[in-house]
């Protein structure tokens, strides 16, 4: 997915010394602008809608169903992308999360580099957990050896697979392994079927979790 050359950005329900330090992050990147700042949470998506940005910013900390009703909606009906900042410390509301298709998220403890290496992920339609949110998912018990090829993936999935968790493009997968384009992105929708996963933010997951690829230090 390419880049926008002008990432537009709306920014949600922050606390107001928060929303001062991502403005102000925001506004170090010259391709980057904030389009406006929501003030209310109610009839989020036809706000979205209307306002047509690149990108909503959100903090949450995921105990309001209704909202996560209207992040889906976006995330389903909108080409705006969603960048969430929460600091639940709760492994089920960081993998509700996952399911409704959040790709991108941060806590507000995070440093400078991650919160700039979020911006820039969402931007282009990438996946990115800060290091606490990762750390979170993987300190829950898993039952795979780590390291271990899933039983149900081929050989040549779980290349694919060991490669996208490392941030490779489908086309830059094709050319280490000498593939079509085209046989990755098969590749991809074989390893989510055959994992029972719906997107690759689930994927990046199941592969810290399960020791595919090592959590960022």
């Amino acid at each position: 997915m390419r880049r926008h050359q002008n990432t537009t950005f709306l920014l949600s329900n922050f606390h107001f010394i928060t929303q001062k330090g991502i403005i102000s992050l925001i506004d170090q990147i010259p391709e980057y602008n904030i389009i406006g700042q929501i003030d209310t949470l109610d009839h989020l998506f036809d706000t979205v809608l209307s306002k047509k940005s690149n990108v909503l910013f959100l903090e949450t900390d995921g105990k309001n169903l209704a909202l996560l009703t209207e992040l889906k909606s976006i995330i389903d009906h909108t080409d705006t992308k969603v960048l969430l900042m929460t600091d639940s410390q709760d492994h089920l509301t960081i993998q509700h999360f996952i399911k409704i298709g959040i790709k991108v998220m941060v806590t507000s403890n995070c440093s400078e580099e991650e919160i700039t290496n979020a911006l820039k992920a969402v931007s282009i339609g990438n996946c990115f957990f800060c290091n606490k949110l990762l750390n979170l998912v993987i300190e829950e018990k898993t039952t795979n050896p780590k390291g271990k090829k899933p039983k149900e993936i081929s050989q040549r999935e779980f290349q694919v697979l060991q490669l996208i968790t490392k941030g490779y493009s489908s086309m830059a997968i094709a050319e280490k392994l000498f593939l079509s384009v085209h046989t990755i992105n098969s590749h991809r929708k074989n390893i989510l079927k055959k994992l029972n996963l719906t997107s690759p933010a689930e994927l990046i997951v199941y592969a810290l979790e399960n020791g595919i690829v090592k959590k960022p230090q």
